[in-house]
């Protein structure tokens, strides 16, 4: 999976659980994009300093593309 497939892919899945909560579509992108964001900071927390996962690093420049 590309880091631009696995942003689009987490952007989705929240998207759907905000959707099934009746949030209209715009906030619903709007929010699910900072989910993804937050998601992916807790991600790159587990890694240290200086040794920085380059796919997960790929994926929030990916989400923030969006």
């Amino acid at each position: 999976m590309t880091s631009k497939e696995q942003a689009d892919e987490l952007v989705n899945a929240y998207r759907i659980v905000l959707m099934e909560e009746d949030i209209d579509e715009l906030h619903c992108s709007v929010i699910a994009k900072r989910c993804a964001l937050l998601a992916v900071d807790k991600i790159l927390d587990l890694f240290d300093e200086d040794y920085r996962y380059n796919f997960w690093e790929e994926v929030e420049w990916e989400l923030d593309e969006l």
